[in-house]
Order: C-alpha cells, then sequence, then structure tokens
C-alpha cells in the first residue's frame, strides 16, 4: 500500500465529497488537448486531484481513463456533455471497491470514440494492436488488419473500403497526408497543421483515411 502523505485528501475521500465523475480516454487528456479541459473543469466543482482507472474494452484490450470528479451532478453533467465523457459511478463501475479497473464493458458509440482514437493515432510510434482493434471496431471491419505496421495492409483496406476514393501521401521532410471522397472531389487534410513525418506510414495512411472521412461520424 503506498504511504499516505499528509494534506493528500484519499481515493476514498475523493468518492465521498466528489461523487459525480467523468471518465475520458488518457490519451484525449495528453499534450495540447489538456488545457482545455483543465480550465474548464476547475471553473466547477471539481476535486484537487484526479485519478486513473483501467477498462478492458470489447476488443479485449485494457485502455486508462482518467477520472474528472466533481461535488454536483449538474458540473459533471457538463463536463461530460462538452468532451464527450462517460459517466463513471465509483460505487458501481469498479470491479471492487479499492480496485482501480472498470468493470463496464460498454464500447461507445463510433460518435464518441472518433475523437479519441484519432488522437491516439496522432501520437503512435510503432504497432499498438490495441488501437489497430479499436479502429476495426470503429469502422466496423471484420477482418484483422495490422493498421499501425503493415503499410501493404492498409493499402489493401483503403482501397477495399473505398474504391471510388483516393487517398495520398507525400512523403518528404514534412507530413501532409490527403484522402478525397468520391463524387465530392474536396482533398481533406489529414492534419490541421504539418508536422514531421510519422515513423510508421501506416499510420499515417490510416489517419488520412479517418479524417477524411470524419463527417460520417459527425453529430
Amino acid at each position: 500500500m503506498p504511504p499516505k502523505h499528509k494534506g493528500i485528501i484519499s481515493d476514498a475521500g475523493i468518492d465521498r465529497r466528489w461523487p459525480y465523475q467523468v471518465a475520458l480516454h488518457a490519451e484525449v487528456c495528453s499534450g495540447d488537448q489538456f488545457a482545455e479541459k483543465h480550465e474548464f473543469a476547475c471553473t466547477l466543482s471539481e476535486a484537487p486531484r484526479r485519478r486513473m482507472v483501467m477498462k478492458k474494452e470489447p476488443t479485449g484490450y485494457p485502455q486508462r481513463y482518467i477520472l474528472f470528479c466533481f461535488a454536483t451532478k449538474v458540473d459533471a453533467d457538463a463536463f461530460a456533455a462538452r468532451f464527450e465523457g462517460y459517466q463513471f459511478d465509483p460505487a458501481k463501475d469498479r470491479v471492487s471497491r479499492k480496485s482501480n479497473v472498470w468493470r463496464w464493458e460498454g464500447w461507445g458509440a463510433p460518435v464518441r470514440r472518433y475523437a479519441e482514437i484519432v488522437a491516439r493515432l496522432e501520437r503512435v510510434r510503432s504497432w499498438e494492436p490495441s488501437l489497430d482493434a479499436d479502429i476495426g471496431c470503429l469502422l466496423d471491419v471484420g477482418q484483422r488488419t495490422r493498421f499501425t505496421r503493415c503499410r501493404e495492409s492498409v493499402e489493401d483496406f483503403l482501397y477495399w473500403y473505398i474504391p471510388l476514393g483516393e487517398w495520398h501521401i507525400v512523403p518528404n521532410s514534412e507530413f501532409d497526408a490527403r484522402v478525397r471522397h468520391y463524387p465530392e472531389g474536396a482533398w481533406r487534410s489529414a492534419c490541421e497543421n504539418r508536422t514531421k513525418p510519422r515513423e510508421n506510414e501506416a499510420t499515417a495512411l490510416i489517419l488520412a483515411f479517418l479524417r477524411g472521412c470524419a463527417y460520417d461520424f459527425a453529430t
């Protein structure tokens, strides 16, 4: 058991005083995506510290989620609505009272998981089987595709999934991948800002595809 430090509220104390909790995937709470969530939560009745839970997805892979805890349901609802978070009940959603493992197994509608998956893709640097599985679920693809590893496999997938579309990648000192959907004929940038090339070309291709069909998941 980790040592207790004076002045630090225990997990049980947070559950008692801030019982209305919202879970967001850890990847959408990192880097430049964290600031907006932090600033908004600070205007509400948020607990003085955040926590983490692990959730085993239907794909079989565990994922990390950050808990934003609030004293009132109104504040938790406002935060969840703004950032498409999942309501987390500390009394019912844990495997056991002291566990940090989430028992809820609902995968969530694609429209809610889209931003999370794209955020994870933007940071991946090697083969990520859990991300491959989530992309497959998001796109409702029965076949196994190593989206984050095998460029050839991703190319085959793109030709099969959007036979009337085109994808294009320009590998140079900077990265710019685009997808065009027939019959719109409009190129959609894979990234709002050009970034350094990714180490994994397959990741770049599937990121371009997902960004290109983002409107399919719009609310």
